[in-house]
């Protein structure tokens, strides 16, 4: 029996490497969000789980990190291969996943993906997420487990940032609509020093505009993700419950090389988000000239009629990212996404 494993669980036994979203996928079938694909699972016991690697169409080994990191990586054993899509091939391509066990037995699975290059995701866009049968047919998941629901796709483990995207790299003036259903907000452990994830009293469920992946920031695997034009949530505070939650909004923080870009607006009025109910946000992002660009965004009850004005507009002076794909976060969270729809930005 291993030291500081179940009983149940003895060195002959082998690890179990699960891909979450199946051993075929697909990438680029619509176009590309960001630079980047992302490949998620687990491989558990990690105990049992040593010198983990990945190699894409047999080529060079490349380490890789189990968590959990506290970050993306929510629990013991999962992880998030991030592989460029420079590396790629058209066409069919393989990741073989390989960890080697402590008596040296080695472990592998093979994902099988299709790629293909050079499409541009189309606009209009929508999804009806209760009329899907695969995530990744409609939607790249960059982090977390979700799971399609009769209400529309949903977090399956409420963590740190379990982020989806759609939408082009290429977008440029767009307008997103969206509906969601909130289950719960704030999670049951509160506070920073709790020996979790980063918390930092705070929640929110939000969508960024314009973005254009995780930079490299050293980490693995990477953590920075306010690579964006901007970020619109749906944000509760712990220290704040009796005034609810309440809009905010910031702008990325700008690109390798370039000074820190931090602007910050905040909707004062706060909202009273009931959970088990519907919203819908609406939100849209124009191009105003060089290097300028207006976000804006309100947000509503399903039973309610929209309000005729945006509830907060904000223009960025030194925009950075003059396109992106849209990605949806949900921070600390429970919620469904039921759907979507993109459009071109209306005058």
């Amino acid at each position: 029996m291993l030291l500081g494993l179940c009983p149940a669980v003895t060195a002959d036994d082998k690890p179990v490497i699960d891909a979450w979203y199946g051993d075929t996928q697909q990438f680029g079938s619509r176009g590309n969000t960001q630079p980047m694909i992302n490949i998620l699972g687990s491989i558990r016991p990690s105990a049992l789980a040593a010198n983990p690697y990945f190699r894409v169409n047999g080529g060079t080994l490349r380490p890789f990190v189990l968590g959990t990191d506290l970050h993306r990586l929510a629990n013991d054993g999962d992880f998030n291969l991030e592989i460029d899509r420079a590396s790629l091939k058209p066409g069919k391509n393989v990741v073989q996943i390989h960890v080697r066990t402590p008596k040296g037995v080695d472990v592998t699975r093979d994902v099988e993906f299709q790629y293909e290059q050079g499409r541009k995701w189309e606009l209009p866009y929508k999804v009806d997420f209760t009329k899907v049968s695969s995530i990744q047919d409609v939607v790249e998941v960059i982090d977390g487990k979700w799971r399609l629901t009769n209400d529309g796709l949903r977090t399956a483990e409420p963590y740190y940032d379990r982020q989806i995207a759609f939408g082009d790299s290429s977008w440029k003036d767009y307008e997103l609509e969206a509906e969601i259903l909130i289950h719960r907000m704030l999670p049951d452990l509160q506070g920073r020093n709790q020996g979790g994830p980063p918390y930092l009293s705070h929640s929110h469920v939000s969508f960024n505009l314009r973005w254009a992946g995780h930079p490299d920031d050293g980490f693995s695997p990477r953590r920075d993700w306010q690579n964006l034009g901007s970020l619109v949530a749906l944000r509760a505070d712990l220290s704040t419950p009796n005034r609810g939650s309440y809009w905010w909004m910031h702008f990325g923080r700008g690109v390798k090389g370039r000074p820190a870009k931090r602007s910050l607006t905040v909707r004062e009025k706060r909202l009273s988000v009931q959970p088990d109910t519907r919203y819908r946000y609406r939100m849209k992002v124009e191009t105003l000239g060089e290097a300028r660009a207006r976000y804006s965004t309100k947000m509503w009850a399903t039973e309610d009629a929209e309000p005729d004005d945006w509830q907060m507009v904000a223009v960025d002076e030194s925009e950075r990212f003059a396109s992106g794909s849209a990605v949806f976060v949900v921070h600390h969270s429970d919620v469904t996404l039921c759907s979507i729809v993109v459009r071109l930005s209306e005058p």
